[in-house]
């Protein structure tokens, strides 16, 4: 198996775990959220690995990101 379709699920999709240390909304987390918008459009999905934020969750919320807390 190549390393490319290892995250290839059932439908065809791709998906992603980001890992962020903070769960800040700045200027990186935004261009990261922007990223992970315009690749959703590619059937890419993803998830994101960071503390609990109210502010981080409404955000992976409106992209319909998944959050997973640590």
């Amino acid at each position: 198996m190549d390393c490319f379709n290892a995250g290839v699920v059932p439908n065809g999709e791709r998906h992603v775990a980001l890992l962020l240390e903070y769960p800040t909304l700045y200027g990186g987390e935004h261009s990261i959220l922007t990223f992970c918008n315009e690749l959703s459009r590619h059937r890419f999905t993803f998830s994101v690995i960071c503390p609990h934020s109210e502010r981080m969750i409404a955000a992976l919320t409106e992209l319909n990101i998944r959050h997973l807390p640590f």
